[in-house]
């Protein structure tokens, strides 16, 4: 049911400057760019000397990269048809919206010290959590995943973040 009322939404909103706006928003939140901001927040944190952060970085976006291919694989779930776009492999989850989500939840934290006052960290949180929804609305605007991907992807994101920065805290305990 959500998955046909958030597709007949989207369809309905379809402008030529928002699907413009859309795609932009696609490309920048895909797993293309956030491997490139990837290898320039692991340069930024060598030069911040914040090494055990690197590892947990590289070790957390491997292996979401690659839960979110074990998933696809082993659900098999299809694409919606008729999208604006066309996309290769299974629908669900979202590796757009997982991997962004793991990539911000993972920078707020590592730099969550950083910040000087609440709002300028409040602001932060904010502005990363809006970028993660926006990735997640365009690919079902976009036609090419469903509400329900879009939902397991901020999930098992939010898991492997959970996961990943409880065992970085466990470690640092030691």
């Amino acid at each position: 049911m959500i998955n046909s009322v958030s597709k007949e939404f989207f369809e309905s909103i379809q402008t030529p400057w928002l699907t413009r706006i859309m795609l932009f928003i696609s490309d920048i939140g895909g797993p293309g760019s956030i491997a490139l901001y990837c290898l320039v927040l692991v340069m930024i944190m060598w030069l911040h000397k914040k090494y055990d952060h690197i590892i947990q970085f590289i070790l957390t976006m491997s292996a979401s990269a690659f839960i979110a291919v074990a998933l696809k694989e082993a659900l098999k779930i299809q694409r919606p048809s008729g999208g604006l776009i066309t996309e290769v492999g299974y629908s669900f989850v979202s590796a757009h919206t997982l991997i962004a989500m793991v990539f911000l939840v993972l920078l707020v934290y590592s730099y969550k010290d950083h910040f000087k006052t609440k709002i300028v960290r409040s602001f932060f949180v904010v502005a990363s959590t809006l970028f993660v929804l926006l990735v997640g609305v365009s690919r079902i605007y976009l036609g090419v995943h469903y509400m329900t991907d879009i939902l397991g992807g901020l999930f098992v994101g939010l898991i492997i973040s959970s996961v990943s920065i409880l065992l970085y805290n466990r470690r640092k305990m030691m």
